[in-house]
């Protein structure tokens, strides 16, 4: 009689039983599709809620380099308490880190009866109508504690064996749910810092199956190479564009790499030529791994970067190193030869034989001193500490004292000068002084045969100050003309082959007639000579927001008057 009336009891509990197992079954399904990290956070919270008929609930990750755990989501929390539990230590008078200190589950069926709970925290609990809590460590298969997961209740309780036991089942599923998509969410964030990198950095990277040569370059490295998608034998493809004097070095270094019993890491700089005819250069960086079953060479992995900006610098620092060596040479050996000649000479020659000697050593000084201000110059240029010190000077004047001045250099050319109106300019003197002795000088060295050089000033359409330097010599070809403002560009010619100089000279007239707010430029074919030609403000338009100057104003330093 009494199994009879337990029956519906048992047929109703086995009822609830299988309802449980189905809807965890539900939540289980559900938690396992989901993709979004974040959302599974807050499935697992809501999970939690529904199975043990919570009013709230939390899940929190530890962090174990700081034995600390972290609120990932929440649910029914209000906003100042989610706040205060955001960061909770295993020393805390909380119930979660009571469990993270104990490793263990921890229930407080009342928390006005617990005696752990220190009194910041039984404040929250207070304003959060929390009365009941329960918090279960989320252990993976691998016995990691990965986080805790919490419920809590408005009122006193404590959750049956039977909720705790679905609980359980649910925090051993979502502990490893959690260690996973972790695991994955930070794969893709280091897989993302890491093509953000080869993107920013423009490398090219490769994989290549040494054991059937197949490569898998990216589109940055066929770029580089030069290859086409469509190569049907990729690496012949690549190897075809080596440039044949790095084909021996690189292949070699491939292959001895390969023979190492333990991976080798290769870093080689490579020339390639382009399908145009130009050459770029690549740095190779590959590491070679070996197969575990052979223990050969069974692939390698690796990038290339261009490299070629870097390299032409290095030519032209190499280049720039032999010409100052030749240039400083070759004053200093005759300073020094005439100096012993006139040591050894001074008493017996007589004082006009004498007097020339020393012209001629003070000449080879100068050039020298010249030489030294250029490069010295050049760095001014680089660092910005080339300042002008503006005054007030007619150009006109200027001009004709370097043309009188110059014209004793050669005397198979003719220097002429047609000036116009009178031309106030606010420059600094000596540096529009170094412009013009460039340029004529130029106009005279690279015109071998002699002529005429006219050097003209003339007011433009729209108020500037033109001066123009023309020449019957050499020219310049279209491809040199934007290059002849870089700095150390020299320009190759046979009938200028001995010609000295460095290539600083047009640059720093450049960056002197930039510092001046003006502009400097060339009109030329090649040989039919060149009209190299500069523009500078004239002097109103130069003191425009300038404050009007008194009497006194003559005596004070120009750049000091400048607004």
């Amino acid at each position: 009689m009494d199994e009879y009336d337990d029956a519906p009891r048992y047929e109703n509990n086995l009822v609830s039983v299988l309802s449980d197992m189905r809807k965890l079954h539900e939540i289980s399904t559900s938690l396992i599709s989901e993709n979004h990290i974040n959302q599974l956070y807050n499935d697992i919270v809501g999970a939690a809620v529904t199975l043990l008929g919570s009013d709230m609930g939390s899940l929190q990750l530890l962090i174990p380099e700081r034995d600390e755990l972290l609120l990932l989501a929440s649910r029914g929390f209000a906003p100042r308490s989610a706040s205060f539990w955001k960061r909770v230590t295993a020393h805390s008078g909380s119930v979660c880190g009571r469990a993270l200190s104990l490793g263990t589950r921890v229930i407080t069926p009342d928390v006005e009866q617990c005696d752990f709970i220190n009194g910041g925290d039984i404040e929250v609990f207070r304003w959060s109508a929390i009365r009941a809590v329960q918090t279960t460590p989320l252990i993976t298969r691998g016995g990691k504690v990965v986080g805790m997961i919490s419920t809590h209740w408005k009122k006193v309780h404590r959750p049956s064996e039977h909720r705790l036991h679905l609980l359980d089942i649910l925090a051993r599923q979502a502990a490893d749910l959690i260690e996973r998509r972790t695991a994955e969410e930070a794969l893709r964030e280091s897989e993302e810092r890491l093509r953000s990198a080869v993107v920013a950095a423009e490398l090219g990277t490769f994989i290549w199956d040494l054991e059937n040569d197949e490569v898998k370059p990216d589109d940055r490295m066929l770029y580089l190479f030069g290859v086409p998608k469509s190569a049907s034998d990729m690496a012949a493809a690549l190897r075809s564009t080596l440039h044949p004097d790095d084909l021996d070095r690189y292949l070699n270094a491939i292959d001895e790499a390969s023979k190492a019993e333990t991976p080798k890491f290769i870093q080689e700089d490579i020339r390639i030529q382009l399908p145009n005819g130009s050459q770029r250069w690549l740095a190779f960086h590959a590491q070679v791994h070996t197969s575990a079953k052979t223990g050969k060479a069974a692939r390698m992995a690796g990038c290339v970067i261009d490299i070629t900006g870097r390299k032409t610098l290095e030519q032209q620092k190499n280049e720039f190193i032999e010409m100052v060596s030749h240039e400083l040479k070759t004053p200093a050996t005759g300073i020094k030869a005439y100096g012993q000649l006139l040591q050894d000479r001074f008493l017996h020659n007589d004082p006009e034989t004498n007097l020339r000697l020393i012209a001629k050593q003070n000449k080879l000084t100068n050039r020298l001193i010249n030489l030294l201000n250029r490069l010295l110059d050049s760095t001014r240029v680089v660092d910005g500490s080339l300042k002008p010190h503006l005054e007030k000077a007619d150009i006109n004047v200027l001009i004709r004292e370097y043309v009188d001045d110059l014209q004793s250099l050669t005397q198979n050319h003719q220097l002429n000068f047609r000036a116009a109106e009178k031309q106030i300019v606010l420059v600094d003197k000596e540096q529009i002084g170094q412009v013009l002795t460039n340029l004529i000088s130029n106009a005279i060295k690279y015109s071998p045969e002699g002529g005429d050089i006219n050097i003209t000033s003339e007011t433009t359409n729209d108020g500037q100050c033109m001066v123009s330097i023309a020449d019957t010599g050499i020219g310049i070809d279209d491809s040199e003309k934007k290059k002849i403002f870089e700095r150390f560009f020299r320009k190759n010619n046979d009938s200028t082959r001995s010609s000295t100089g460095v290539g600083l000279g047009l640059y720093i007239c450049d960056a002197i007639i930039r510092q001046h707010g003006g502009e400097i430029g060339v009109k030329s074919q090649a040989g039919k000579g060149s009209v190299f030609y500069f523009l500078l403000p004239h002097h109103e338009a130069a003191i425009v927001n300038m404050a009007k100057p008194s009497d006194n104003d003559s005596e004070s330093p120009p750049e000091q008057r400048l607004a």
